[in-house]
């Protein structure tokens, strides 16, 4: 399974920030900075989220996904992204973003359940991988840019379920999402074990 590395093109920014040599951090991974100046250029799943687990154990950074997906809004999605934006209503640009996500992303599924009240965006990883917690942070994240940049800076979710190991100091998580998070990693709860999910009003 692979992705565009769109949702990585900011890694080696966000590594110079933290105060580290984006070449220096990279060495040995097989990857150099400049190749993440090409938004569409693949990269494997597995090799993806090895390479984000590498770059937070090396800089400390435990919330290094939230600083990868905070900086992004629906363009780095492609055409899933623009017809999200340039839907009529956020519902109708949900819906098309779970049908056609997989032009950017093939190891991973979106969908969108929905009742009178309330809907649930879940973004499911199936492709086979040994570490998801950080792609998980850059995933939700830019789901919660996604919402408001379509609904409003004001929107929040009701609830972030992230299927993650508990963060030893989880304020980064609830300054970003501004909403309970509860983090899932007993594999008993299966269904949130390989997804992730905001739950919010449903508009439209």
């Amino acid at each position: 399974a692979t992705s565009r590395i769109a949702s990585l093109v900011v890694l080696p920014q966000v590594l110079r920030e933290l105060g580290f040599d984006p070449s220096a951090v990279l060495d040995g991974t097989g990857f150099d900075p400049s190749y993440f100046t090409d938004p569409d250029l693949p990269i494997q799943y597995r090799t993806g989220t090895r390479l984000l687990k590498h770059c937070a154990d090396v800089t400390g950074c435990e919330h290094l996904g939230l600083l990868i997906g905070e900086r992004f809004d629906s363009t780095i999605l492609g055409l899933p992204g623009l017809l999200l934006a340039s839907a009529k209503d956020v519902g109708t640009g949900l819906r098309d973003l779970a049908q056609y996500m997989d032009l950017h992303d093939r190891g991973a599924i979106v969908t969108l359940e929905e009742d009178r009240e309330s809907a649930l965006l879940c973004y499911s990883v199936v492709a086979t991988v040994e570490e998801v917690d950080h792609l998980n942070d850059v995933s939700m994240t830019l789901a919660g840019n996604l919402m408001r940049g379509f609904c409003g800076e004001s929107w929040n979710p009701s609830e972030v379920l992230l299927p993650r190991h508990r963060p030893a100091d989880a304020q980064a998580w609830q300054r970003r999402f501004r909403a309970p998070v509860r983090f899932v990693s007993d594999p008993d709860q299966r269904r949130l074990q390989r997804s992730l999910a905001f739950c919010g009003e449903r508009g439209g």
